[in-house]
């Protein structure tokens, strides 16, 4: 090995990042691809003799074996003459080092799942895998194994899926109506079909200006976001995803009601159909128009460049023997901000479309704050969408609650999903809301008994406001302090806690940053469809170490911060609110409480959103304090009764909301049930001594001295009340809000 050669190779080891940039300076790659160039592909079709198919897909480095075993088994009750694909990816530490032992991470899980949705019927259709309706069908496990991991796993696995299912052959079979089993038959088996074939194109984006085609590993871990784009045989975009902006959902152009649609000149501007074309050229396609996958054990080879003498000395030119000595360690400010002003220059020659371009969806909750459709469609309310964690062999959970809504922004039980291996941090968010004068001490350990039925072993527990940027930095912090190097970080939670709005607050800390891995966040609860990820090196100023080198981004290799989808909650109020009306319920700022008075026979109302009936006592004063952001109501029970009647029969009134926007709004907007039926003791005339809460709407903080209080509480459907001990209990100060009526709406 030549001197020169020997030092290039310390210099990669020692700073990878600057060592390649230096190449991309020069519009060249390290192992001498220019940016859109692939690697070369080698395909090897029915190698393995006892599965039913399979193949062997060398992209490069990256080395795929899928085999396909093919399983009788009963169809789902909803489709009765359709069987099943199964993709199964496996990512183990023969192929690196990078991958834990254990059940399946991460990766894997995301891979897996994304293949599961491209293989659909549009391209596979399952109705061939049928034996016997509603009885038998055929069931294809597709284990893809990869034996050498260099970059790239998403295309190498497609095409090796793909080549395999083009082998499959199904046994010859019989279905007995007697013994209703199915039973192997001599003669030739059937082969399955695929309606197109598929040819998918990753590339990534380093340092916002170099967009490359089919990365290696050391490239990818150099990324900030990854693009993922797959084309059929009638050279149509069927599929196309970026991983790390946005609500995390899958570019589309068929439905502009459905997450992840782009408009045509969006798409257009994105997809560059030249890289388009050479990747359907490098990756399966020689110089023949099409692969001839009929014909077994081929290989298909490209010419792959490799660097010269000549290269490396190029490159070298720029690193001076003073470099060496120092072991290689750059400042700080070379490491942080070489070539910003190439970045802010390809951002003014429009390029920044590439590196921030979010979907319509995400565009105007992001501008407008709206959405066109119920923002409930598409959400997630089983927990078991966190089971991943569970496989993941050891990470940093930050388990993010609503202190607005305790306790239904707490997930039962979580520990059952996502496992009790992980370090967690519990973070409170919303601080911004509550009086500035409250104990925070008092208000953490309230909390955290509340907290004991996530059946976790949480490290720490920190109050913030992602919104105002309270006590980030101190979580910042105890992030740095928790988390181990071979950790990727995951954000998880109830819907609407604000945990894309928590990441974009770290995000904030490393400024230059932000504007590049800043997710939408809003007020509209499931703004998160699929799972984001933003590299952990976004977060240096915030995360990482400031007083190291290029070391820093070894631990901080291949790791992530994930964004997961919020649990949806079904005891929720604001399940039943539009976009407009959940502006009016879910607070901005600080709240202030008021007390109330009430007599026997009289209700205190939130909108049309639930109400609280005093209806006997052996005291004639009941003290209610609210915290809500709606405007309360106060009358006797019979003219609630009368005002709730109207409002079903599709009236207008003063309670508000629901919003009259049309009749049609008010008349399906669901009719109030009592929820709460509640005979209690009033222990303390100011001294608040249960707290009754309406999920995502508010809470009243009771007080007063009864040996006897009867109070019934009702929301729509009944659902979203509970009671708990009371969370503020010292807020009322003596002074009772004088209540002005204004029931104009009512006679």
């Amino acid at each position: 090995m030549s001197t020169d050669l020997f030092k290039a190779k310390i210099f990669q080891k020692i700073h990878p990042q600057e060592f390649h940039r230096r190449f991309f300076s020069k519009k060249l790659r390290t192992d001498g691809r220019e940016f859109n160039d692939f690697r070369t592909t080698k395909v090897t079709q029915d190698g393995i003799q006892v599965a039913d198919g399979s193949s062997t897909v060398r992209l490069g480095k990256t080395t795929i074996v899928c085999g396909i075993r093919a399983e009788v088994c009963e169809p789902k009750l909803q489709t009765p003459g359709k069987g099943y694909l199964v993709p199964n990816v496996k990512l183990t530490p023969m192929c690196s080092n990078k991958f834990a032992p254990g059940p399946p991470g991460l990766l894997s899980q995301v891979v897996s799942d994304h293949i599961y949705r491209l293989f659909d019927e549009s391209v596979f259709p399952l109705d061939q895998l049928l034996i016997e309706k509603g009885t038998a069908v055929w069931c294809l496990y597709a284990d893809i194994v990869c034996l050498n991991y260099d970059g790239n796993i998403f295309d190498a696995s497609i095409i090796a899926l793909m080549l395999a299912l083009k082998n499959v052959v199904l046994p010859k079979v019989c279905f007995d109506e007697t013994s209703g089993s199915v039973n192997r038959v001599k003669g030739e088996g059937s082969k399955v079909t695929l309606t197109t074939e598929l040819f998918p194109s990753t590339f990534c984006l380093v340092e916002g200006s170099y967009l490359l085609t089919d990365p290696s590993m050391d490239e990818e871990d150099l990324a900030d976001t990854f693009f993922f784009i797959v084309m059929d045989s009638s050279d149509n975009i069927v599929n196309m995803w970026k991983r790390g902006a946005g609500c995390g959902a899958e570019f589309q152009t068929e439905n502009q009601d459905q997450p992840g649609y782009l408009s045509e000149e969006l798409w257009n501007k994105f997809n560059n159909s030249k890289m388009v074309v050479e990747s359907q050229e490098g990756k399966i396609l020689d110089d023949q128009k099409e692969l001839d996958l009929e014909s077994n054990n081929e290989t298909i080879t490209k010419e792959k460049k490799t660097l010269n003498e000549e290269e490396i000395q190029t490159v070298l030119s720029g690193i001076e023997d003073l470099e060496l000595k120092k072991l290689f360690v750059l400042d700080e400010q070379d490491i942080g901000e070489t070539n910003i002003e190439n970045i802010q220059e390809t951002k003014k020659n429009g390029q920044e479309l590439v590196e921030r371009i979010i979907c319509q969806r995400c565009f105007n909750i992001k501008h407008y704050n709206k959405l066109e459709k119920h923002w409930k469609e598409g959400i997630i309310n089983d927990p078991r969408a966190l089971e991943f964690l569970k496989y993941n062999y050891k990470a940093l959970v930050i388990v993010v609650i609503d202190m607005f809504d305790i306790p239904m922004s707490i997930i039962p039980h979580l520990s059952q999903f996502i496992g009790e291996q992980h370090r967690i941090l519990l973070v409170c968010n919303k601080l911004d809301l509550f009086p500035k004068d409250i104990k925070i001490q008092r208000l953490e350990q309230y909390i955290l008994k509340h907290a004991n039925s996530m059946e976790l072993g949480i490290n720490n527990i920190h109050l913030v406001s992602a919104q105002q940027n309270l006590g980030i930095r101190e979580l910042a912090e105890s992030i740095k302090k928790h988390l181990k190097p071979y950790q990727d970080i995951f954000f998880v939670g109830r819907a609407n806690v604000g945990k894309s709005e928590l990441i974009n607050s770290l995000l904030r800390i490393s400024y230059k940053t932000y504007f590049k891995h800043k997710l939408v966040a809003s007020k509209i609860p499931g703004t998160t469809i699929g799972i984001n990820g933003i590299p952990l090196q976004a977060f240096r100023k915030a995360l990482l170490p400031m007083n190291t080198d290029d070391n820093l981004f070894s631990s901080a290799k291949n790791k992530f911060v994930y964004d997961t989808p919020g649990i949806f909650s079904k005891k929720s109020i604001t399940n039943y609110l539009d976009n407009k009306e959940l502006k009016v319920v879910i607070p901005s700022k600080r709240l202030v409480p008021l007390t109330y008075l009430l007599k026997p026979g009289q209700s205190i109302m939130f909108g049309g959103l639930g109400r609280l009936d005093f209806v006997s006592g052996t005291s004639n004063e009941l003290r209610i304090t609210v915290f809500s952001n709606i405007k309360i109501h106060k009358t006797n029970i019979e003219k609630a009764d009368l005002l709730f009647s109207k409002l079903s029969q599709g009236q207008d009134t003063v309670l508000i909301p629901p919003i009259n926007s049309s009749k049609e709004r008010l008349l399906s907007f669901p009719k109030l049930g009592l929820a709460l039926d509640l005979q209690t003791e009033g222990t303390h005339p100011s001294k608040a001594w249960l707290d009754i809460i309406f999920s995502g709407v508010g809470w009243f903080a009771l007080s007063g001295i009864s040996e006897n209080y009867h109070i019934k509480a009702y929301s729509p459907n009944g659902i979203g009340v509970t009671t708990r001990d009371p969370m503020l209990p010292f807020e009322y100060k003596h002074w009772i809000k004088k209540y002005t009526s204004n029931m104009r709406k009512t006679s």
